[in-house]
């Protein structure tokens, strides 16, 4: 359970990446849905899917024009017109133990970074531009991430991602964007966004 207030227009990004914050959980939706701004709320102690639906409900999104993809690990929502598949890796050969290992690798990301000692941070938070995202990736992934040149001015929005598995992390971040033409891939020594 949760209680929430939110104030009028707060955009869904930032909605989304506190309550992420504040209940240790992933919370992320596409770019469709937190284009939108949420209405004034403020919600007693209820269960996290009462809380999410009068967010939405606040947005004025209509139950069928929303999709929700709910994990022991993640909830993401997307709109009905987003064609990304769950996994956007690129490259499908086999991976070697060590590859693989990375993968699974748990992780947290937020972007932007938050420090301990700064809450409210993420109310002020905007997008960003990938180039501008891809060392605190890096940092926080804990291998180097780089993205082809003239995807750098695609706006990451901020997010929070709590105990995920790095290609998990990868995935959500990138189904974000609702157009179905962008990946990622694992090189020797890095990872790669790209598009198709």
């Amino acid at each position: 359970t949760v209680s929430a207030v939110f104030g009028a227009k707060t955009d869904l990004y930032v909605v989304f990446a506190a309550l992420s914050e504040s209940l240790g959980v992933t919370i992320v939706a596409d770019n469709f849905i937190t284009e939108s701004y949420c209405g004034e709320l403020h919600l007693p102690e209820a269960p996290l899917a009462v809380v999410l639906e009068a967010i939405l409900q606040s947005a004025r999104f209509s139950p069928d024009t929303l999709r929700l993809e709910s994990t022991p690990d993640y909830i993401f929502l997307y709109a009905a017109q987003n064609e990304n598949k769950a996994s956007l890796r690129l490259d499908t050969g086999p991976l070697t133990a060590e590859q693989q290992a990375l993968l699974d690798k748990e992780v947290s990301l937020s972007l932007p970074i938050v420090p301990e000692d700064k809450e409210g941070l993420l109310f002020s938070a905007l997008p960003i531009p990938l180039h501008e995202a891809l060392f605190p990736l890096s940092e926080q992934l804990g291998i180097e991430v780089t993205a082809q040149r003239q995807l750098g001015d695609i706006p990451i929005n901020p997010v929070v991602f709590k105990r995920l598995r790095l290609e998990t992390a990868l995935d959500l971040l990138l189904r974000q964007w609702p157009l179905a033409q962008f990946g990622w891939e694992l090189q020797t020594d890095r990872i790669l966004i790209r598009e198709r």
